[in-house]
Order: C-alpha cells, then sequence, then structure tokens
C-alpha cells in the first residue's frame, strides 16, 4: 500500500490533467522522508491484539525527531490521563504514550495521525529555504489546510467549499490515505477508534462520508468533544470520567 508521501508522486500528467495536481519528484519525495512519521504499532501481527486507537492530527517536532507518533507533551498527557483516570493510580514523570506504545508496554493501545507527515510549516524549517516550488506549494496547502478548519470549525460536510483548488486536492489525498490505513486495520479486528480534537474528527468523518460502505462498520466512541491530547488536563470532568469508562471497557472486554 503506498504510503503518504507516494500518493503524491507518479500522478498522471497531460492532456485532461488536473491542474491542482502536485506531482513530487524523486528529489522532493527523498526531502519529506525524513519527516514521515508510521503509525504505531507498525507490525501487523502487532496490530490484531489493539482494542483502542487514538487518532491525533499530524506529527510534530518531536514526533518526527522519535519517529512515532504523541512522543512529546501529548504523549506525556495521555500517558498520565490512562494512569489517573483508566489505571486508578497518578502516573508521575509520564514518558509519552508513544514510547510505551513503541516498546509494545500497552499492546491494546494504536496510536495513529491523519496525516503521517507534519502539518506545520515550522516543522519543515530545514528544507523551506531550497525546496522546489512544486514541493513548497505542498507544504503551503497542508498549513492552509490546517488554520482553515481548527479556525472555522468546519463540519465534514461542508470541509471542501472553504478550500482552493489545490487545498481541496491535497485534503482528499489525505482523507484517502487514512481511509486506506483505516481499512488494513480493520482487516485484522474492530477497534475503537477515539478521534482526539476538532481535526481529527473533521477528517474521520469526511472519509467515512465518502466511503460510507467500506468504513461503515468502524466503531467511534460516543464521547463528545474530546480534545486534542495536549488539552486532556482541561478537559471537563465529565468527558474525562465517559472517556476513561468507553477505554476501560475495551480493555477490560466488556464492551457491547
Amino acid at each position: 500500500m503506498p504510503n503518504l508521501i507516494e500518493r503524491f508522486r507518479n500522478v498522471p500528467n497531460g492532456d485532461g490533467a488536473d491542474p491542482a495536481t502536485i506531482n513530487l519528484s524523486s528529489d522532493d519525495a527523498e526531502s519529506l522522508e525524513r519527516y514521515f512519521v508510521p503509525d504505531l504499532p507498525t507490525q501487523e501481527a502487532d496490530i490484531r491484539s489493539v482494542k483502542v486507537i487514538l487518532l491525533v492530527e499530524s506529527p510534530d517536532t518531536s514526533e518526527v525527531c522519535h519517529r512515532h507518533p504523541l512522543a512529546g507533551s501529548s504523549g506525556k498527557a495521555v500517558t498520565r490521563f490512562l494512569g489517573k483516570e483508566v489505571f486508578n493510580g497518578e502516573v508521575k514523570n509520564a514518558i509519552g504514550i508513544g514510547c510505551l506504545v513503541k516498546s509494545r508496554c500497552v499492546p491494546w493501545l494504536a496510536l495513529m495521525n491523519v496525516s503521517n507527515l507534519p502539518l506545520q510549516s515550522s516543522v519543515y524549517c530545514a528544507i523551506q529555504a531550497s525546496c522546489s516550488d512544486n514541493l513548497h506549494s505542498l507544504l503551503d496547502s497542508f498549513c492552509e489546510i490546517k488554520a482553515k478548519i481548527e479556525r472555522r470549525k468546519i463540519s465534514p460536510l461542508n470541509s471542501l467549499n472553504f478550500l482552493d483548488g489545490r487545498e481541496k486536492y491535497v485534503y482528499r489525498i489525505i482523507v484517502n490515505d487514512l481511509a486506506c490505513r483505516i481499512m488494513k486495520v480493520r482487516l485484522h479486528g474492530n477497534p475503537l477508534f477515539v478521534p482526539c480534537g476538532y481535526f481529527a474528527r473533521n477528517f474521520l468523518g469526511f472519509a467515512c462520508r465518502c466511503l460510507a460502505q467500506v468504513l461503515m462498520s468502524i466503531r467511534i466512541c460516543t464521547t463528545q468533544n474530546v480534545l486534542h491530547p495536549v488539552r486532556w488536563g482541561s478537559m471537563p470532568e465529565n468527558t474525562c470520567q465517559q472517556l476513561a469508562g468507553e477505554i476501560e471497557a475495551e480493555v477490560r472486554g466488556n464492551h457491547t
């Protein structure tokens, strides 16, 4: 299955080609490889034991450095939450949950980014000055999509109405890539998806709407307005309790 970088390569050109198309060169793709952060776990044998998947936005600097999701402050917030709310013991000096999942200390949990590439322009500072116009256009689209969805709180039904031609193209590529990764997980089980933050809810909702026949069977947590993990410490108590209850039910095997 092609990854997100490969989906922006080898795009047909010529008569009738979409003018919004971004067709990365091999040099562009190589430049992006250092920023690509795969989901966890990576091995199919490990995916079979997953019961809960946290869906977050995209990698930040810490995740790019560690090469796995939720390695920084967001990951530490999840570790503290799980220790306190799910397993009834305060966790001090927490390390990022991504480090624990990568080492298979939490075999029931998987971590998935909407985009395996960062969407914040600041993460790409090392290559922005020298990258090609094509790659620069892609990075600009990443930034604009992130800003517009978060600023306007766009619903999945209206996402494309607020994006320009190239942003629509990039948005669809990210959605299709996310859907393919979800389908791959779904082949090995039926875990509970927890979209964290408005951005994650938007993309998951759009993916489910566009690929209803394929994704209609996935299970999504019923807890409303789960925040991005970096803000889990400030979530309302009732939200924390409901989310903890759903996760605990999955872990204990008591879900209905």
